[in-house]
């Protein structure tokens, strides 16, 4: 797995992306007279650590995954559990990203198109690239994030630096 690191950057890089351009212009807005802005600062302190302590824990157990290492380590009733529940989490993880793209897809690129017909578009992509190899699908990221970074932050620069 020598190289793979740059990989797990990519996933958090594009996680952070996607998270900065879909949710927290929404919550900043919402939530602005609430709290929100320490608990922003709160949410990257407590997520580095968690990321700190994942990647250490990970380390640990050289080409492992999650269920490889509780196999071992937790009874047979235990680990169904935790596996049911890390499935569920991250099915609604994914979707609720899903939908945050479609939401700006809809809003931003073709309000026209109807949400649902954008939906049926996305999961038929994601149903054609899973069954990429995880090599290939992670060179596609990279490929993605390498073009789409600068376009970013060259709007965002522009926003900020706009009267307007």
């Amino acid at each position: 797995m020598v190289g793979m690191d740059r990989y797990f950057l990519y996933l958090v890089l594009l996680n952070m992306l996607t998270n900065v351009i879909i949710f927290v212009p929404r919550f900043l807005i919402q939530y602005r007279f609430d709290g929100m802005l320490i608990s922003i600062v709160i949410a990257i302190v407590a997520g580095m650590a968690l990321m700190y302590a994942d990647t250490v824990i990970y380390a640990r157990f050289p080409g492992q995954g999650f269920p490889e290492i509780i196999k071992n380590r937790l009874n047979k009733p235990l680990r169904i559990l935790i596996l049911i529940t890390f499935a569920v989490f991250w099915f609604f993880a994914g979707l609720l990203t899903l939908l945050g793209y479609i939401d700006i897809l809809h809003r931003f690129i073709n309000p026209e198109l109807s949400k649902v017909l954008l939906l049926t578009f996305f999961l038929l992509i994601l149903c054609f690239v899973i069954q990429f190899p995880t090599k290939k699908v992670m060179y596609l990221l990279e490929i993605i994030l390498y073009i789409n970074v600068p376009f970013i932050a060259f709007i965002f620069i522009k926003a900020v630096t706009s009267d307007y």
